[in-house]
């Protein structure tokens, strides 16, 4: 069931020294994971003299001792396996956003990942099977953790491919998560609309606009206007300061009624469109959109650039700033 997902780490088989599942007299299940476990046990503790990986209680040390088989599963499989998890988890849980599923399902998953991508490992052993190769093993050099791990996988790839691979899943859903959540009902609607723009900019301004983004953008200047007219790119585009210097243009747009698009439309656009680069304290990061900061610039007077950093505003008379004041004024003297 989906709720015992999230008690599970979904990329390894993992055994523990000790219990009843290491004993043949219990042992039930045979498989490649188990004959590869036993052959290492018996290698660890009569080549190797580690008395914590004797299974008999008497020798069983007071240490947890696991062993994890890393897994791996194609990222488009992953990808295509997430979404229909999403779709069972939304059924039954129809006010949760994705984030809520993400940790109900990969909390778990999560945390080893994270943990895992911090060792500091060492290659210790190897069991040949036949007919499925070598099983290579690795353990924690560092040695800090209370649990005592070791690490197995298929000689077929390196212990660098897994971590890239980790890796890679872990950036996954962290984007899955902020990812427009879209009702059942207007997912229908949506998929009925052929070639449907993710942003509406007026078709009189967007050369205009175009032409003051493209310094920001240089060698994807082209992409750039695809992703101004609507389109969807393949890759995210890097914006080189801060986020709330780039939103803030596409908030003047819409107060000056260039933009149709609605807040949550615009700010759903910009997080799946666009990257930016931080520049605090001297670092540079690449970062993602912040889907709540996105929402404050753009509905609220909240985190918009100082008048000095504005981009898009010296010399381009026709996209004005207007404070929330001003913006008032106007609106009272239309309904007059």
């Amino acid at each position: 069931m989906i709720k015992d997902l999230g008690e599970t780490n979904l990329f390894t088989s993992h055994f523990v020294i000790g219990d009843a599942e290491l004993d043949r007299t219990f042992t039930k299940v045979e498989s490649i994971e188990i004959e590869v476990l036993y052959k290492w046990l018996d290698y660890r503790y009569y080549n190797m003299g580690f008395d914590g990986y004797r299974t008999e209680d008497e020798y069983y040390s007071y240490k947890r001792r696991c062993i994890y088989f890393l897994e791996i599963v194609e990222v488009e499989q992953f990808k295509k396996v997430t979404e229909e998890l999403y779709q069972t988890y939304s059924k039954e849980f129809p006010y949760s956003k994705k984030k809520d599923f993400v940790t109900f399902v990969f909390d778990n998953t999560i945390s080893f990942l994270k943990r895992f991508l911090k060792l500091n490992l060492d290659w210790i052993g190897e069991i040949e099977i036949p007919n499925e190769g070598e099983y290579i093993f690795y353990m924690d050099k560092d040695d800090i953790h209370t649990e005592f791990s070791d690490f197995v996988i298929k000689s077929k790839y390196d212990i660098e491919h897994y971590r890239q691979y980790y890796k890679a899943v872990l950036k996954y859903l962290k984007s899955f998560k902020a990812e427009k959540i879209i009702e059942p009902q207007e997912h229908t609607k949506r998929k009925s609309k052929v070639n449907e723009a993710l942003i509406l900019i007026k078709p009189e301004v967007i050369d205009r606009l175009h032409n003051e983004l493209k310094g920001y953008f240089q060698g994807n200047e082209a992409e750039l206007k695809k992703a101004l007219k609507g389109e969807e790119l393949t890759n995210n585009l890097l914006f080189p300061h801060n986020q709330n210097k780039f939103v803030e243009v596409f908030k003047r747009l819409k107060y000056n009624g260039f933009l149709l698009s609605k807040p949550k439309e615009i700010k759903d656009w910009i997080c799946s469109t666009f990257q930016y680069q931080s520049n605090r304290g001297g670092k540079k990061e690449i970062r993602e959109f912040n889907p709540e900061s996105v929402h404050d610039i753009l509905t609220k007077e909240k985190g918009e650039p100082k008048r000095t950093e504005r981009i898009c505003s010296i010399d381009v008379d026709w996209l004005p700033y207007k404070s929330q004041s001003q913006r008032q004024r106007e609106a009272k003297k239309e309904n007059i």
